[in-house]
């Protein structure tokens, strides 16, 4: 029998241009789960497949301290061969996207269940300060066990980002279509929780209307749409439903973060009322302006995700992305990433002196892998200090590894 690390393989559930996700059994404990794995060797460079496994097992342990029982649980890192692998908690059941796929729409109180149940799991990760960044229906599976209907456990919680990362350094492949990312997310601004409600919002909208909000014939007009345009009425595709429904659906999908709902379950919660007839609460933040129209060649150079484990590519060549990229000049954030990804570490340290947090949260894993100084432990234990006071859990687990009370 085929083995991944001490994992049996037993057969495989899917694959995509990342990888393949096995079912297999863990022979230590006696336990099924799923071994997502993640091709390294497609990156040509060992150095820099060294920097991606790092960072992907970086963000897998800040994930895994997740403990939500809508949130699959992660068991395990570790590399094996040319690959790296994260073995999971194995679910009984389709994705959201397999059901929407085969079997049409779900019965509207179904609709609001899995709505609800993925939004009280996704606030609870951004109080733990996690973003997702790839909220889509394959991203969500439905659990068979759950004796009122399917239980909802979201999956690949902090993947999404380390690949996003790395399309900025390398040629190849970009997966998947921004049909489910914010307006935020494609021009590379900074992310908090109001992103993924975007993406559940979009959700919403194609599990209720029977399509996406926003669709064309090319990448560029698709990023074009969800940046600048407002999407369809919901009620022009489905004239049964009520108009104080569309109005949730408005709020939620709003260019604008700061004019979305507090938080995603608050969106969902308006939307049960919606559904029944009951107007839709006002936004208390006024409209802001829609980005400017330089940002779009970044939101076409920074379409970049892991979008689930089975999807088409669209290639980019190195030049393409960087000239573009460049010459919209991304956010401090993306540089940081980048840096990083370089092995920069020069700059990493100036980004993280002028503020930039994710620098500053690079500077402390360079020091505890040994590449860093002293004075980049001062400067970690500073950061972790301020961002275990706000709630972070992973610079409160930094801190303990430090020898620190957070």
């Amino acid at each position: 029998m085929p083995h991944i690390g001490r994992y049996q393989v037993v057969r495989e559930l899917g694959r995509g241009a990342m990888g393949i996700v096995f079912e297999a059994r863990d022979p230590l404990i006696d336990r099924t789960v799923a071994v997502k794995t993640i091709r390294l060797d497609t990156l040509g460079d060992a150095s820099e497949a060294d920097g991606l496994q790092e960072r992907l097992f970086r963000e897998a342990r800040s994930a895994g301290a997740l403990s939500h029982p809508g949130i699959v649980v992660v068991h395990d890192l570790g590399r094996h061969e040319d690959m790296a692998y994260i073995a999971m908690e194995r679910v009984d059941g389709p994705t959201l996207e397999h059901v929407l796929a085969t079997g049409g729409l779900p019965k509207r109180e179904d609709t609001l269940n899995i709505l609800r149940q993925t939004a009280t799991a996704l606030d609870y990760a951004h109080s733990r300060g996690v973003v997702h960044r790839d909220i889509k229906p394959g991203n969500l599976m439905l659990d068979r066990a759950g004796p009122k209907g399917p239980i909802v456990k979201i999956t690949d919680f902090g993947i999404a980002k380390i690949a996003s990362t790395q399309q900025l350094t390398r040629t190849g492949t970009v997966m998947g279509t921004p049909s489910y990312m914010s307006p935020e997310q494609i021009t590379a601004q900074p992310l908090d929780g109001r992103a993924d409600q975007f993406s559940l919002a979009v959700i919403a909208f194609e599990m209720l209307a029977g399509a996406r909000p926003f669709r064309a014939d090319t990448l560029a007009g698709l990023v074009h749409q969800i940046v600048y345009e407002e999407r369809a009425s919901a009620r022009s595709l489905r004239s049964d439903l009520p108009d104080a429904a569309d109005a949730v659906l408005l709020r939620g999908l709003s260019k604008n973060a700061g004019d979305r709902y507090p938080s995603c379950l608050a969106f969902v919660e308006d939307l049960e009322r919606g559904m029944a007839g009951v107007a839709a609460q006002k936004a208390s933040v006024p409209p802001r302006r829609a980005p400017s129209r330089g940002w779009i060649a970044a939101a076409i150079a920074t379409v970049l995700v892991v979008a689930g484990i089975v999807t088409a590519g669209v290639v980019w060549h190195r030049r393409a992305l960087t000239d573009t990229a460049t010459a919209a000049k991304t956010v401090p954030v993306d540089e940081a990433q980048a840096a990083y990804s370089a092995k920069d570490y020069a700059r990493v340290r100036l980004l993280a002196e002028e503020g930039n947090a994710e620098a500053q949260d690079d500077v402390g894993f360079m020091y505890e892998s040994g590449r860093g100084v002293e004075k980049d432990r001062a400067q970690a234990v500073d950061w972790y200090r301020k961002s275990a006071a706000q709630g972070y859990q992973p610079a409160k687990d930094a801190l303990k590894r430090f020898g620190l009370v957070p």
